[in-house]
């Protein structure tokens, strides 16, 4: 399966086999994405921000990129539906 993500430190984090001290403060039980990666079942991808369709659903965007966003996932406003 494939996980994509826009963020290179939660990838860099997923995919290191150790820990640093920046990420010590993480709980051990939240590191199991690394034994799921290295067990082949998940691969993380990078996908650019620009192209990442769930971003409308996570962070505010600027009218320009939601009006992309919201387009490609098929969704209209009502006053387009004449």
């Amino acid at each position: 399966m494939e996980l994509y993500c826009d963020n290179n430190g939660a990838i860099a984090l997923a995919k290191e086999p150790r820990s640093h001290q920046r990420s010590k403060h993480i709980l051990r039980r939240f590191h199991l994405i690394r034994e799921i990666i290295d067990r082949g079942d998940v691969e993380i991808c990078k996908v650019h921000t620009d192209d990442n369709i769930a971003d409308p659903l996570m962070k505010p965007l600027t009218h320009q990129k939601h009006d992309r966003h919201t387009e490609s996932l098929g969704i209209r406003y009502v006053s387009d539906w004449s």
